[in-house]
């Protein structure tokens, strides 16, 4: 009688059948380009490292339960995300490219550092596709930093003056925020840093030249923000402004200037927006706004 009930019980395990599996998910994945400097369309050209339809190929996808994540990648044209199965239900799907998910108790944001070596930035983008009931999710990616690029001359005025810039660096810009899916906005940490935009010699002339060559690309990828240029008093810890530095040498004439017959530091107020989804160049044009550690100008006409 053992034997039998062991036999029975064997065949009928047999006969089960395995749970059905959720349906793979189908991604559709489209990205909108950035704009220059408020203009309504981008030139068909990209530069640097933006990321576009041809050289996008991963992002992270969330949905509206905390602790279910995808990491989703292009092979070809086919997007893939691995786990590789629909959720079931009705989600909504939150798509990053870059930085740190947090659920926020249904109000989700990404927070997003600036790398400070710049090689190592990346575009950030996001997406969402709300009340997705099948299987299949659509999203269409929207830049949320600022990419900004860096030319430098000098101004006609300064046309006796020889100024050699041997490194550019931008100081005490925020470096961290939340962006938020829902309201499309960034949240911006009181976190500052400094970035160095280029360490190559540039004699400068009246025509802007690219600042490039620290990083390899033409644009920073930074939080957008609205820069309070430093205040022109010395050049501090406790500094709030923003500005850029500038390691230089400077003569007038043939004759050199003093303090800057060699190398030294040279400090130039910069302000101004930097908008989300946008492109913007910016040409820092050395005047008579170049100052010295303590605030006072350097130059003279």
């Amino acid at each position: 009688m053992l034997t039998a009930a062991c036999m029975i019980s064997a065949c009928s395990s047999d006969d089960e059948t395995e749970p059905a599996q959720n349906p793979p998910l189908v991604i559709h994945v489209s990205e909108t380009p950035m704009t220059n400097d408020g203009a309504t369309a981008q030139a068909a050209t990209q530069r640097g490292a933006i990321v576009n339809n041809t050289n996008f190929c991963e992002f992270y996808m969330r949905y509206d339960e905390e602790g279910k994540k995808y990491k989703v990648t292009k092979s070809g044209s086919t997007w893939t995300a691995e786990p590789n199965n629909s959720p079931g239900g009705t989600h909504t799907f939150y798509a990053f490219s870059a930085g740190t998910f947090q659920w926020n108790d249904g109000n989700p944001y990404v927070n997003f550092p600036v790398e400070e070596n710049i090689p190592n930035q990346k575009d950030f983008l996001t997406a969402v596709d709300a009340e997705v009931s099948g299987y299949e999710v659509n999203l269409s990616f929207k830049h949320v930093c600022s990419a900004v690029q860096f030319k430098i001359c000098k101004t006609p005025e300064m046309a006796d003056y020889t100024i050699t810039v041997n490194e550019v660096a931008l100081c005490n810009v925020v470096s961290e925020g939340d962006y938020y899916f829902t309201s499309g906005t960034w949240d911006l940490s009181s976190t500052k840093t400094s970035y160095t935009l280029n360490t190559s010699s540039i004699p400068l002339t009246t025509t802007p030249t690219d600042l490039d060559a620290a990083s390899g690309t033409e644009y920073l990828f930074m939080i957008p923000q609205t820069l309070t240029a430093w205040d022109k008093t010395a050049i501090s810890g406790s500094t709030t402004g923003s500005y850029l530095r500038l390691y230089c040498t400077i003569t007038k004439g043939g004759s050199p200037v003093s303090g800057y017959s060699t190398n030294a530091y040279a400090y130039l107020p910069v302000g101004g927006t930097w908008k989300q989804d946008t492109k913007h160049t910016i040409t820092l044009k050395v005047g008579t706004a170049l100052r010295n550690a303590s605030g006072t100008k350097i130059t003279s006409l």
